[in-house]
């Protein structure tokens, strides 16, 4: 099976960087999608706690912007080319537990860097 039918987030374009698979991976962790999964409480804070990010695109209250993941580097620049999150969460495998702390994010964008071997 190819990558993009085993990742449980919405594909977007690379922007000249690779995806690698490695033999670290943790079992189950690249699994088949059912769907791609959005946002159905968008509301003006980006990284409110109480977001529900397991609805249908179908379903009623999935907005734009935050409802399609297509649409977000327009909107939000820090969600695009370089910059864009490789993160892959497994929402089949997600466990919602309320006792948690909601997280605090904090995050700088850090120009890109290369290597060159000399």
């Amino acid at each position: 099976s190819s990558l993009t039918e085993s990742v449980s987030r919405p594909t977007l374009p690379l922007h000249d960087r690779a995806v690698v698979r490695s033999q670290l991976s943790l079992p189950g962790e690249f699994v088949t999608a059912t769907g791609i999964l959005y946002d159905c409480k968008p509301s003006g804070e980006w990284i409110a706690p109480q977001r529900t990010w397991c609805c249908d695109r179908e379903r009623q209250g999935c907005l734009a912007p935050h409802g399609d993941p297509t649409t977000w580097p327009s909107t939000f620049p820090a969600c695009s080319t370089v910059l864009q999150s490789p993160i892959n969460i497994n929402q089949n495998k997600a466990v919602h537990d309320e006792t948690e702390e909601p997280l605090d994010f904090f995050y700088v964008a850090l120009p890109q860097t290369s290597v060159v071997n000399d």
